[in-house]
């Protein structure tokens, strides 16, 4: 979802270390007026399902919903997500994802360079 500047720079410095906490006051609409970057919430996959198509389905519907987005004029600068294991951590590489300089929890990419997978 699109993010509020400052609650961005809050999951950055780690002031927000769980996303659990967000809330609507975290969350702006999008707009093809004004830039703006998106946080996604962190995902959790029961082991059963780990290592099966549902991380690729996770993968490929994000990827389709950024795409439609960006089609309809939408003005997303960057993209950022929290990790908190190691497979979150390859599924963020996977997508051009790199950790923050700032904070190696939160990770994040361009609209670019996502969209140039």
């Amino acid at each position: 979802f699109p993010i509020n500047a400052g609650t961005l720079l809050k999951i950055i410095d780690g002031t927000i270390d769980n996303d659990i906490t967000l809330g609507k006051e975290d969350i702006i609409p999008y707009s093809s007026e004004k830039s703006f970057d998106i946080y996604i919430i962190t995902a959790a996959v029961l082991p059963e399902w780990q290592n099966k198509e549902v991380i690729m389905l996770l993968q490929d519907e994000f990827k389709k919903f950024i795409r439609e987005k960006d089609s309809l004029n939408y003005l997303i600068k960057n993209i950022f997500a929290s990790v908190v294991s190691s497979d979150g951590d390859r599924l963020l590489r996977r997508m051009s994802f790199l950790p923050h300089e700032k904070n190696s929890a939160c990770y994040s990419t361009t609209i670019e360079r996502f969209l140039a997978l």
